[in-house]
C-alpha cells in the first residue's frame, strides 16, 4: 500500500525579469494511485487552489519521480478529486 501513496502539489509558475520561469509551491497534500493508467485520487481541498487560480498540479510518486497532472473529476461536496498524470 505504501507504494501507492503520492504527494500532490499545487504550483504557481511565472516569469521573472529575465524571462526565466520560476516555480512556487502554493499547497501540498496527499493522494493515492487509483489504477495503472495513472489516475490519482486526492481530496478536493488539496487542489482547490489549482481549480480557483488556474495553478499547475504536480504528483510525486513513492519513487520520488515527479509528474504533471490534470484534473479529470471533481466532487467538491464529497471533498474528492481525480487527477491524471500527464508526463
Amino acid at each position: 500500500v505504501q507504494g501507492s501513496v503520492v504527494n500532490v502539489d499545487t504550483i504557481l509558475r511565472r516569469r521573472n525579469w529575465d524571462r526565466r520561469i520560476l516555480e512556487q509551491k502554493t499547497g501540498t497534500g496527499s493522494g493515492f494511485v487509483w489504477d495503472k493508467q495513472g489516475r490519482i485520487v486526492t481530496n478536493y481541498h488539496v487542489i482547490q487552489g489549482a481549480v480557483q487560480n488556474r495553478l499547475n498540479l504536480r504528483v510525486v510518486l513513492a519513487d520520488r519521480t515527479a509528474h504533471e497532472a490534470t484534473i479529470v473529476g471533481l466532487a467538491p461536496d464529497y471533498d474528492l478529486a481525480v487527477l491524471q498524470i500527464t508526463t
